[in-house]
């Protein structure tokens, strides 16, 4: 477990925003708006600043793509709102540039939680850093992409600059192997994949022994039955919300449409009797935590199938069929109840924020072909 007394300075690689798709206006990435105007300190290197404003410029891309192509396929068929479908797309390609609207977004996010930019230019030692290059030391791999490494190297080394100048260890979190090695092999830099655990380690221990205690003394299914119908409704809201990404093996090309999705049922995968190392923020009158639950559900969608024709260079449409399968999905829930707690008596909380912020759901069907003709195909 980390000390928040001997580590109170982090950062956070670009993979780990990517791990939660970079929506940082909600999830485990809003909850670091905790530590602005704190003693914890967040940084961010300027090389890890511009690729994420690239990585938000593609998803943001790739959101304007989808809302263009939604539009141009309703206002056929909404005749009556078509003109403000119209309206909503030329409001659409009147945007201002992709990367000025990620790097307004990013930059609020910074001052929302108090993060600070650091400089190459101010840390960087280049001799060093071709040194590592040359000599294939972490991050760099002895490999033919070992170029796709100077921004990694960049980063680190800023930071482990940085942490020297100002006699800190900075804690990194990262799931990059190169990244891991080099912080094992540095005196300033700790290794840590888990932002979560990072978040935990700062929370004052004195309210969360006190709300271990409540959850103690209730029980997990108390506190289960207590949430039940707030977490049903956010997941159901998520799920017809989310984008449905479907893989199926099949011999000839497809596509699919009409996707839709039912609800079952859920269960836990954390425990709610040790929610010790979920805490991810907590005073003397709110408890904010993170539950990862395993979701039931059925997905249909239509497919359709055709065949290249190479000689007139066209795809020719062989038929379609519809499938159903029953699966599972896992979703991380963060909730925030509000009010006291230190009298072991849930029913003086309330239930004051839900959010799950992941919005696709990937799905492997398995085999599909157009010569099956069951109009519901079930594949448990």
């Amino acid at each position: 477990m980390l000390s928040s007394n001997k580590y109170n300075t982090f950062f956070i690689d670009t993979c780990i925003y990517d791990r939660f798709s970079c929506i940082i206006e909600s999830g485990i990435l809003e909850q670091l708006c905790q530590f602005k105007d704190s003693d914890v300190k967040i940084l961010v290197t300027d090389t890890t600043h511009n690729e994420l404003v690239k990585h938000l410029s593609i998803n943001i891309e790739k959101a304007i793509d989808k809302l263009k192509t939604a539009i141009n396929k309703g206002r056929f068929h909404l005749l009556n709102i078509s003109a403000d479908l119209i309206e909503i797309k030329n409001k659409i390609q009147d945007l201002e540039s992709i990367e000025l609207i990620a790097e307004n977004r990013i930059l609020t996010y910074y001052k929302n939680i108090g993060a600070d930019i650091i400089y190459a230019s101010d840390y960087l030692d280049i001799s060093l850093l071709l040194k590592h290059y040359f000599k294939s030391l972490p991050p760099f791999e002895n490999s033919k992409d070992k170029k796709a490494e100077f921004p990694d190297a960049i980063a680190l080394m800023t930071l482990e600059g940085w942490a020297q100048k100002n006699n800190k260890i900075v804690i990194v979190v990262t799931d990059d192997n190169g990244c891991k090695d080099f912080c094992n092999n540095s005196k300033w830099l700790h290794y840590e994949n888990n932002l979560k655990n990072v978040i935990t380690s700062f929370q004052p221990k004195t309210y969360v022994t006190k709300f271990l205690n409540l959850i103690s003394s209730i029980g997990h299914d108390a506190l289960s039955e207590y949430l039940d119908n707030d977490i049903k409704k956010a997941i159901i809201y998520n799920a017809e919300n989310s984008d449905i990404d479907i893989e199926a093996n099949c011999h000839h090309e497809y596509e699919y449409d009409d996707t839709e999705i039912e609800y079952i049922g859920y269960d836990f995968l954390t425990d709610l009797c040790d929610l010790r190392h979920d805490i991810i923020s907590i005073d003397n009158d709110k408890v904010v935590f993170q539950v990862i639950v395993n979701i039931d559900c059925k997905i249909s969608a239509s497919f359709s199938f055709s065949i290249y024709d190479s000689f007139d260079k066209e795809h020719l449409h062989l038929g379609g069929n519809h499938y159903s399968i029953n699966t599972k999905y896992e979703r991380t829930i963060i909730i925030e109840l509000s009010g006291p707690y230190a009298d072991n008596d849930l029913s003086k909380m309330r239930l004051s924020g839900i959010d799950i912020s992941s919005n696709v759901i990937h799905i492997e069907f398995g085999e599909i072909d157009i010569y099956f003709s069951d109009d519901d195909y079930i594949n448990d």
